[in-house]
C-alpha cells in the first residue's frame, strides 16, 4: 500500500501555564477543548471558510475545572455534555450549551486519582478509572453508578473498547491488558507488553487491537483470537496513540517523547515526525463538516507537555 498520509502544522495554540493532558472537539459548536496539568480547561473557537478549512483559531474561555491535574476529556450524548477527569479524584459533568463551561454535577465514587474515562455511546455509559484499583461504570442516563470492577490487583491507566462495545479492553502500570467481557462481568484475557500501557485503541472494521508502552513498546493483537500479530519495540517513550482513516486505509499515529511516529495499516511502512519539544499526551483526529456541500476536511489536534495545542492538516 503506499504511504498516502501526510501531516502539515497549521496552527500553534499557546495559552495553558503547564502542560496538556486532553483534547476534546465539540463538532456542533466547532470548538476544540484543551485539559491540562494547570487545572485548566480552555475552549478555542475554530473560524471555517465555505471549503470546511481552518481559517482562524481563538481562545474564547477558560475555566478552572479541578483542583488538582486534569488527566482526561471525553464528549457524550452526541457532544451535549463534557466530561472531565482529575487526580483530585472527581469527575465533573459539564454542560456546553453556552459559549462558557457549567459544571453543576460530578461523581466522586473515586477514593484515589481518577486516571482516564472511556465513553460507551451504545447504552450510554461512562467507565472511569481509579488509582485505588477500581474501575467504575456509570449509568448516564441517571448520573448514576451503575456498576464496577472491583479488588483488582492493578492500577489501570488506559482504556479502550471493542467496536460494538462489548468487550473491555484495560491497560494497568505492571504491562497487563485485562480483556473484561462487559456482558458477562468477567475477564476473558490478559495480554502482555513490556511497561505500563500508556494507550490503546481498536482499528475500526479491522478486528484488532493496538497498544503502545511507556517503555517503547508497540503493539497489535487479533480481538477474537488474541494472537499478536505485530510487535516492535522503539527507541523512545510513548504516551498517546490515535487512528487516521484518508481514503478507506487506517493510520495509526504515535505521540513520543517529541516526535509523531506513522505507520501505515497493515503495519508496514513507518515515518517520523518531530511535532514538540516535549512529551506529546494527546492526539486527537476531527472532521470539519461545516459546509456539507463540500468535501469535509481532517485534522489531527496534538497537546504536549510543553504547553502547546497545534492543529495538524491532513492530506493525501
Amino acid at each position: 500500500m503506499k504511504f498516502e498520509l501526510k501531516l502539515k502544522e497549521k496552527f500553534n495554540l499557546q495559552g495553558h501555564n503547564l502542560g496538556i493532558t486532553a483534547l476534546a472537539y465539540n463538532e456542533i459548536k466547532q470548538v476544540i477543548y484543551s485539559a491540562s496539568l494547570d487545572k485548566t480547561i480552555k475552549t478555542w473557537k475554530l473560524e471555517i471558510d465555505q471549503n470546511n478549512i481552518i481559517s482562524a483559531i481563538s481562545l474564547s474561555d477558560s475555566v478552572e475545572a479541578h483542583k488538582k491535574w486534569i488527566t482526561d476529556l471525553k464528549f457524550v450524548k452526541n457532544g451535549q455534555l463534557l466530561i472531565s477527569s482529575s487526580l483530585d479524584t472527581t469527575i465533573k459533568i459539564w454542560e456546553t450549551k453556552s459559549d462558557s463551561l457549567r459544571s453543576n454535577l460530578f461523581f466522586d465514587d473515586h477514593s484515589d486519582y481518577v486516571q482516564k474515562i472511556l465513553y460507551l455511546e451504545k447504552n450510554d455509559r461512562l467507565v472511569s478509572t481509579g488509582f485505588e484499583f477500581k474501575t467504575n461504570i456509570w449509568d448516564l442516563n441517571n448520573f448514576k453508578l451503575s456498576s464496577g470492577i472491583e479488588k483488582q490487583e492493578i492500577s489501570i491507566i488506559s482504556l479502550a473498547s471493542s467496536e460494538d462495545e462489548s468487550i473491555l479492553f484495560m491497560g494497568s502500570n505492571n504491562s497487563e491488558i485485562i480483556v473484561w467481557d462487559l456482558q458477562h462481568g468477567q475477564i476473558i484475557e490478559k495480554l502482555a507488553g513490556q511497561g505500563p500501557i500508556s494507550d490503546l485503541k481498536a482499528i475500526k472494521g479491522q478486528n484488532v487491537l493496538v497498544a503502545i508502552d511507556e517503555y517503547g513498546g508497540f503493539y497489535a493483537w487479533n480481538m477474537e483470537t488474541f494472537n499478536q500479530l505485530f510487535s516492535s519495540q522503539l527507541k523512545e517513550l510513548l504516551y498517546s496513540i490515535e487512528l487516521v482513516y484518508v481514503n478507506r486505509n487506517a493510520y495509526i499515529i504515535i505521540g513520543g517523547t517529541n516526535k509523531m511516529h506513522i505507520y501505515s495499516f497493515p503495519i508496514k511502512e513507518s515515518l517520523e515526525l518531530k511535532a514538540h519539544d516535549d512529551k506529546i499526551i494527546s492526539l486527537l483526529t476531527i472532521q470539519v463538516k461545516k459546509n456539507h456541500n463540500r468535501e469535509k476536511k481532517d485534522y489531527l489536534i496534538s497537546g504536549s507537555l510543553d504547553k502547546s495545542v497545534k492543529i495538524w492538516e491532513i492530506t493525501s
